[in-house]
């Protein structure tokens, strides 16, 4: 098999999520943005009232009306500002929601006929902190960049409208820091991209000493481990100072050129004054602007670090959405025999962008129907990869496989996976109920009384009796709370009332006392009278089941033997 071509695209952008997210809430979106056209009403209407009050208190006029409109903005703003609350405080939960769906989504669909082992501590890491962080970034983004952009293009218009020669050079200093910021956003995203990359690091290897407490505690490791994270703990405190320093860059630039600036419009608004070119009131209005504007992009310049590490989190956390797909060979053949399960021509290798491990090569094999077939081989023998293609777990890159003569390519993995039950060896639960596991995922469920029944039919009550709660006991986090047996026999149950066609046991004995083995052989008797069965085991007891034994050896069949 030659070299394999990996094609990886990642077209996901926090722009093309954010769109489709408005979308689905656009009424919100709307008022809001109209809400947040209001702002320069407060920013810029309240500083030109100040200004025509002191100038009425100086020409000793009435300012009656000016104290009513004063008042009259500060109750409109402070309305609006409960309803843009209200608003954020909608869309808040409905933006975790939105990206935690739309990353597991992306996350099963890849992994559907591709799956492979996924580190969980930097996956989870990535799930629980990119809907947060990206909510703050846009949090940021709408309630001080949107409406400080907007109140700033506006007071540089009545300041240039008042004084052009006050307006152009603070229009200048903007068009710097606008500059600067875009500047940097772009320059500093590398580092505080590579930053979260070690941050996820770490959490993976955290997770991992965590799963593996009973190892670290049996060889006082701890001390060990810390080191070891320690390593990765250097890195991100590099890449975290990088970021700052990168951050600064616009601080030193932008605030000595508006510092200047102020020092200027200050001088030239006084002599204006004296030459009688502005009135005083006008220069009260823009000197309140100008100091308003300088404070905004300090608070603009103070946030920025942030805005640019919330950024890399957010990138990091998109390169979830990478879709790599491997090159696969068409396939216009017919199955040779269509009367149970046939791997024809069949080949398969597992493959990365920067690894390619072969496994079966012009892989052919046919499994009867409604026969027991034992599979047996050596570690790397191919065992695990044939129950994975024939779950759809993955696809071959040349070749097909048939059910009856119907290429599995045509048949989606969920209409596959209901027409097969798999019992695999060490069985994880979900942190429910003992009933809802083993109704999880049926299309008719049966109610828990008919669950008892089958259970005391089966001479199992002793299974019950280990159950403080019977079937509503919560078997904890991956089934933690009960026996591995116990597992076993709630995916056995569940195959039993699935009424599969075919079943694949991997081990379903091996690691279980004998007395629960005793518990499991009854069902296994049961659940594989009538069905297709595949299985790897060495149990003899289900050794004696199999009307096909096939061995294997470095994905090549190298034994076939029949009879029981």
């Amino acid at each position: 098999m030659g070299a394999l071509d990996v094609s990886c695209t990642n077209d996901m952008t926090l722009t093309k999520l954010m769109t489709e997210f408005i979308g689905e809430h656009k009424d919100l979106f709307m008022i809001y943005v109209a809400l947040l056209l209001a702002l320069p009403i407060r920013d810029v209407l309240m500083p030109h009232l100040v200004g025509k009050m002191y100038n009425s208190i100086k020409e000793k006029k009435s300012f009656k009306y000016i104290i009513i409109g004063i008042v009259a903005i500060i109750v409109v703003i402070q309305l609006l500002g409960i309803i843009s609350d209200y608003i954020e405080m909608s869309l808040h939960p409905a933006i975790y929601k939105f990206f935690r769906e739309k990353m597991m989504s992306h996350l099963f669909a890849t992994k559907d006929t591709n799956y492979s082992d996924v580190e969980l501590g930097a996956l989870i890491s990535k799930i629980v902190k990119v809907p947060g962080v990206t909510h703050n970034f846009i949090d940021q983004i709408q309630g001080i960049f949107i409406p400080y952009t907007i109140t700033t293009l506006i007071s540089l218009g009545y300041v240039t409208y008042v004084d052009w020669k006050l307006g152009l050079p603070l229009t200048f200093c903007i068009g710097v820091l606008a500059f600067m910021l875009y500047q940097s956003f772009y320059e500093c995203s590398p580092a505080t991209l590579k930053k979260d990359e070690i941050f996820s690091l770490i959490m993976s290897n955290t997770d991992d000493v965590i799963r593996n407490m009973v190892t670290v505690m049996s060889f006082d490791k701890l001390d060990d481990e810390f080191d070891r994270i320690d390593e990765f703990q250097k890195d991100y405190a590099h890449y975290t100072t990088s970021s700052w320093e990168c951050s600064l860059k616009t601080k030193y630039v932008v605030i000595p050129l508006l510092l200047t600036f102020i020092v200027y419009a200050c001088y030239y608004g006084y002599q204006s004054v004296k030459r009688g070119t502005l009135n005083q009131g006008s220069f009260v209005s823009v000197l309140i602007i100008i100091f308003m504007v300088f404070k905004m992009v300090l608070y603009i310049l103070d946030k920025w670090k942030d805005i640019l590490l919330r950024n890399g989190v957010i990138q990091h956390g998109l390169a979830m959405f990478t879709d790599c797909k491997t090159e696969r060979v068409p396939y216009n053949k017919q199955a040779a025999t269509t009367g149970g399960i046939r791997f024809q021509d069949v080949d398969f290798s597992y493959v990365s962008p920067d690894m390619q491990r072969p496994v079966f090569k012009n892989f052919t094999l046919d499994l009867g129907w409604n026969e027991t077939t034992l599979i047996m081989g050596k570690i790397g023998s191919g065992k695990s990869t044939l129950i994975s293609l024939l779950m759809k777990y993955q696809t071959p890159q040349a070749g097909e496989i048939f059910i009856k003569g119907v290429p599995y390519s045509s048949l989606s993995s969920k209409e596959l996976r209901k027409r097969i039950s798999y019992i695999p060896q060490s069985p994880i639960l979900l942190n429910r109920s003992v009933y809802e596991n083993i109704v999880y995922g049926l299309s008719a469920p049966p109610k828990a009384e008919e669950i008892m029944n089958m259970i005391t039919q089966m001479e199992l009550s002793s299974f019950l009796e280990n159950l403080p709660k019977g079937l509503d006991t919560n078997v904890g986090v991956h089934g933690s709370k009960l026996s591995g047996g116990q597992r076993q026999i709630i995916w056995i149950l569940k195959a039993m009332f699935s009424k599969p066609e075919i079943i694949i046991m991997d081990e379903p004995t091996a690691a279980v006392d004998d007395n629960t083995k005793q518990n499991i052989h009854k069902l296994l008797t049961k659940v594989m009278k009538g069905k297709t069965v595949i299985m790897i085991t060495h149990d003899p007891y289900l050794l004696k089941f199999a009307s096909r034994v096939i061995t294997m050896k470095e994905g090549v069949v190298v034994q076939d033997s029949r009879g029981r």
